[in-house]
């Protein structure tokens, strides 16, 4: 396996990754045709934003701490209510 297809493995695993992390089908990360749950917004990565989701789940999943979890949860879940 050469440098490309280990890239395109790790991506893919990745991908499936944040599929299961999100409770999605892996297809509603390439197109916007999945429902979303009635409760939360329509969930589309795409170019950059796919690289920081998958390099923030990386991270996270690096954190063995449950409590450092879920400050971390807390954290962005707050920045996201403060969006406008």
């Amino acid at each position: 396996m050469d440098d490309a297809d280990a890239r395109d493995h790790d991506a893919a695993s990745t991908l499936g990754l944040i599929a299961q992390a999100l409770n999605l089908p892996i297809a509603t990360l390439f197109s916007g045709d999945q429902a979303a749950p009635p409760t939360e917004p329509a969930i589309m990565v795409e170019g950059d934003d796919l690289a920081q989701t998958a390099e923030l789940l990386r991270l996270f999943l690096m954190l063995k701490d449950l409590e450092a979890r879920e400050r971390c949860l807390d954290f962005v879940g707050d920045l996201v209510a403060r969006e406008p």
